[in-house]
């Protein structure tokens, strides 16, 4: 089996085109981006990573996967995480499931 037929068997159900639905008419779709500052101090960071045994790619890629699903409405998030070789992240959450809980 390739790779690319084991992602497809694992994925086939996922719905991978969730945008948002657009809150303007317009001719020619636009897509914006926004970004602010957390202001967080590197510890904190530093002190989670370290309660949970986890390093900080794992941690943001955790907080963007919770963001992106709740952003849909969804309890599932899937995206690529581009790097040497792509890799897809693909989390489901419970409403009884505590953020800690998926960390751990």
């Amino acid at each position: 089996m390739t790779t690319s037929d084991y992602f497809d068997s694992i994925f086939s159900n996922l719905e991978t085109q969730s945008l948002p639905i657009a809150d303007k008419k317009e001719s020619k779709k636009t897509f914006s981006e926004c970004s602010f500052q957390l202001n967080i101090p590197k510890t904190n960071i530093n002190k989670t990573c370290t309660k949970y045994n986890i390093n900080e790619t794992t941690l943001f890629n955790a907080a963007f996967s919770i963001v992106t699903a709740r952003f849909s409405g969804a309890n599932e998030s899937l995206y690529v995480l581009a790097s040497k070789k792509p890799i897809p992240i693909y989390c489901k959450f419970d409403e009884n499931t505590m953020v800690s809980d998926y960390l751990s």
